[in-house]
């Protein structure tokens, strides 16, 4: 029986996904590299993953209003992660506590996986000092914003492989002026693209930062 490589597992109603009802299912799973879920699917879902899946390369979550057990076993039994996409539907609030309480074993998680992560895309800015102090050799990261310039910073210092940042708009005038100022003085020069999204991306403020730089 052929290996399964793409599994995706995103549903916008809620139903019950249970691979265990389908023969020989599991044995298709061992070189499964992407899979795409939702974080309220069912915890004997995640279980099966877990012990069959360890290998997977490319990874989407999409948090609906609660996340099942077995969510983060699933993602810190993985060797070899290397794209990483964490999603959140407008309707939810509170996505950071959420966020939170999946990834309380975030170091451990990073630990496994942040070497070999590549692309890094969430709708929570809290990882942002995580994603600095774990995963060195991101090329890609999105976020929904930097507190302050020196997150960024923080991020473009100890990640010297980022070519790509694409953001929201929440950094402020003064901390975008700061931030180019200080790319410009940078000794080790890489070319980086810089996106800035949101409704305020193309405001007078920012226009008048990029012309002056």
């Amino acid at each position: 029986m052929s290996s399964l490589k793409k599994l995706d597992c995103i549903v916008t109603v809620d139903i019950r996904v249970d691979l265990s009802y389908l023969p020989g299912v599991i044995d298709c799973l061992k070189d499964l590299s992407l899979l795409k879920i939702n974080s309220n699917l069912d915890s004997k879902l995640f279980y099966i993953l877990s012990q069959n899946c360890q290998n997977i390369k490319s990874f989407a979550i999409q948090f609906k209003s609660c996340v099942s057990r077995g969510l983060t076993d699933l993602i810190s039994s993985q060797n070899n992660l290397m794209h990483l996409s964490l999603m959140s539907l407008n309707s939810i609030s509170g996505f950071s506590s959420l966020i939170t309480k999946t990834f309380r074993h975030l170091n451990q998680i990073s630990r496994n996986n942040g070497k070999n992560l590549r692309e890094l895309h969430t709708d929570d800015d809290s990882l942002n000092l995580a994603s600095a102090k774990f995963c060195p050799n991101l090329f890609s990261l999105l976020t929904a914003k930097f507190v302050n310039t020196e997150e960024l910073k923080l991020n473009l210092d100890n990640c010297r492989q980022l070519e790509s940042i694409q953001m929201f708009y929440h950094v402020g005038k003064e901390n975008l002026e700061d931030f180019f100022m200080n790319w410009e003085s940078r000794t080790q020069r890489k070319s980086l693209s810089l996106t800035i999204m949101g409704r305020r991306a193309n405001s007078l403020e920012i226009m008048n930062v990029v012309e002056n730089i």
